[in-house]
């Protein structure tokens, strides 16, 4: 049965991906055949949400069919494949946490590092360090630089130009957990207001957009011209 459905989700994957090379050749065009690729697209989707259990497996047989290769797993989850940024970082974490043999110790290391709860509370934490040690080098410093008289832009500047570079550099439109848990640790250091439990509940639900022009509105825009552009 396992191998079965295995060969079933390999051959329709491959499908799918036929599918996209083909129609991609066309970038003008939004008809016709472009209109076949969104319907098998949202079809596919539909069925793998009404079938959990498939989730897992399918993400294993993706993996296999990118020869091996973490950066395809990666590529789906950062495009969203399932249309669905809640159901997406829920299978990552389910996966990541599956005693399923089937699926490899390299795919559940992976997710468990990247895209699993876990890596979102590890971002966070290293979202909150980063703050006390930046605040510690602000309020101590005795160096020469004098970092605490520049103006309140370039310390934030200084202290998180950085992750906004990397967070922009992530393709997709979905980031990993990691990414996504300091994201949101740095647009709550910037808006205090937000620790508010009910203000908080409303962040956490903020796309990658959204977090980053939270953090972009904070930034000198100069510095960002480049990266938005």
């Amino acid at each position: 049965m396992l191998k079965s459905l295995r060969y079933f989700l390999a051959r329709w994957f491959e499908f799918l991906s036929w599918v996209f090379c083909v129609f991609s050749h066309f970038p003008t065009s939004r008809g016709g055949g472009w209109e076949l690729l969104d319907v098998c697209f949202v079809s596919y989707n539909y069925f793998l949400l009404q079938n959990w259990w498939l989730l897992s497996e399918f993400l294993q047989t993706a993996g296999e069919r990118s020869g091996g290769s973490l950066q395809g797993i990666a590529f789906l989850l950062q495009a969203n494949f399932l249309n669905n940024t809640e159901a997406t970082y829920r299978i990552a974490d389910t996966t990541a946490k599956s005693n399923d043999e089937a699926i490899s110790l390299e795919l559940r290391a992976f997710l468990r590092n990247e895209w699993s709860e876990e890596a979102f509370r590890k971002g966070r934490a290293l979202g909150e360090a980063h703050y006390l040690n930046i605040m510690r080098v602000l309020k101590r410093s005795s160096s020469p630089l004098h970092l605490q008289e520049l103006p309140l832009q370039l310390q934030l500047a200084i202290a998180y130009l950085p992750l906004y570079r990397e967070c922009m550099a992530a393709t997709g439109l979905v980031l990993s957990q990691l990414l996504r848990g300091q994201l949101v640790e740095a647009a709550v250091r910037l808006n205090p207001a937000s620790l508010q439990p009910q203000n908080l509940q409303i962040l956490l639900k903020l796309s990658k957009h959204e977090l980053l022009l939270i953090l972009a509105s904070r930034l000198p825009g100069f510095l960002l011209q480049h990266w938005d552009g």
